[in-house]
């Protein structure tokens, strides 16, 4: 996690360190849940080891995956995480998951005394709306052969 949040060039040592005592370990057995559609989230997951999918439910009951979360990643229901609103999405283990959660009060403590914070979750912020805007536009004119393959490239290690 610290190898992450050093990487954008936002935050120095003794900021980093700041998120330490906020930060506990959580294990997520295979086909457990982060979180599940109607509830609120309040905090951000850090995936160290192990595989995490985001998906919906349509009113048929059918499932469908359009994110995956492999280890050095992050993982939030994120409209939820700013809105304080219930989520419509669905987050679970595929495998084993270990890593590293932050509740949402620890990290808005961080961004209010220290504005090298602020700036980190601007730029997480403009990052996520750049994936998710990568993956609607990918959803809608790649064929699933094609998202295939740019999964294998991107993470041919877990896949």
């Amino acid at each position: 996690m610290q190898t992450y949040l050093s990487q954008f060039g936002i935050l120095d040592k003794s900021d980093i360190e700041a998120i330490m005592p906020y930060v506990s370990r959580r294990t997520i057995k295979r086909n457990q849940f982060l979180i599940q559609e109607g509830l609120i989230c309040n905090e951000v997951f850090f995936v160290e080891k192990g595989i995490l999918r985001n998906f919906i439910v349509d009113e048929e009951g059918n499932e469908t995956t359009y994110c995956l979360t492999f280890g050095g990643q992050g993982a939030t229901a994120y409209s939820s995480f700013l809105s304080g609103n219930p989520t419509q999405e669905n987050i679970q283990a595929i495998t084993d998951v270990e890593g590293l959660v932050v509740s949402k009060s620890a990290i808005e403590r961080l961004a209010e005394a220290n504005a090298n914070w602020m700036k980190f979750l601007k730029k997480v912020s403009e990052l996520e709306y750049e994936r998710l805007e990568n993956r609607i536009f990918s959803l809608l004119k790649d064929s699933p052969q094609k998202r295939y393959l740019n999964l294998l490239k991107q993470n041919p290690t877990y896949v």
